[in-house]
């Protein structure tokens, strides 16, 4: 268990690198990186927990469970991801948080946090990993952090714009939380920059630009996990506290983040 906790804390203290976005690329790229700093004693672990996953598979299993429900992907008709299904339903609530962008800390984000969202599943992987739940198996539970802690670090995977349309043809964007809780209940939202769109085109939206876009600009995995790699000695990658509050940490520094993107 101690090799686990090790483990546990070289993921959460090396990876994240706030700004970046994490397509399936940005996300092997990271799970590459974090097993260069593994411990030979943290690798034996992490190889028999894993069971011979691939290392692109690691990375992206939860995006890949979630294409299930759309009958797409290599994960269609597999009966450890249908059972995993079945079992969290909600499942796909798990990447994200949607939090109104003046938000301070996860912590004020009352109403709008839920026991379902991105900082609960990060913190449910981290019990299953020092042995204190068994909600889920330790495979999952690291397939899950590998792919989450890419994520929280998504800025509009913890943030959203809500509206005021009193006048439709002029919204107005509220960020004050007390604003935007009645607005939630009415869903006038845009789900994390999913429903803000600059352009016609499909993925013309805040979102898919920094999920997918901004990736591309960086030519292959090789040379993303390179730039991660090279990025690291260069910047303070340390969270303060205890590491059982770190998700909360990085989700009140991406929502920081998601209000400078939506401001320009």
């Amino acid at each position: 268990m101690k090799s686990f906790r090790r483990l546990l804390l070289t993921l959460l203290c090396a990876l994240p690198i706030p700004g970046y976005s994490w397509a399936d690329q940005g996300h092997t790229a990271m799970w590459e990186v974090a097993q260069s700093l593994l411990t030979p004693q943290a690798r034996q672990r992490v190889d028999a927990a894993l069971a011979g996953d691939k290392l692109d598979m690691t990375a992206v299993w939860l995006d890949r469970v979630r294409d299930v429900g759309k009958n797409e992907g290599p994960l269609v008709g597999d009966a450890e991801a249908a059972d995993f299904i079945k079992a969290f339903p909600l499942h796909f609530t798990w990447h994200y948080v949607n939090m109104p962008l003046d938000v301070k800390s996860y912590q004020d984000a009352t109403g709008f946090t839920t026991r379902d969202d991105i900082v609960q599943q990060i913190n449910l992987c981290i019990a299953v990993l020092e042995g204190k739940s068994t909600q889920l198996d330790a495979r999952t539970a690291l397939r899950v952090l590998v792919h989450l802690v890419g994520d929280i670090h998504q800025p509009m995977h913890c943030a959203s714009g809500f509206y005021d349309v009193t006048d439709p043809r002029h919204p107005v964007l509220r960020t004050d939380p007390e604003s935007c809780l009645p607005l939630k209940k009415e869903k006038l939202e845009d789900r994390g920059a999913n429903q803000l769109f600059f352009g016609p085109e499909k993925y013309d939206q805040m979102h898919a630009l920094w999920d997918f876009e901004l990736v591309k600009q960086l030519v292959g995995i090789r040379n993303l996990a390179k730039l991660l790699q090279d990025a690291l000695p260069k910047i303070d990658t340390t969270t303060p506290g205890d590491h059982h509050t770190w998700a909360e940490h990085w989700a009140g520094e991406s929502v920081a983040l998601a209000k400078a993107a939506y401001v320009g």
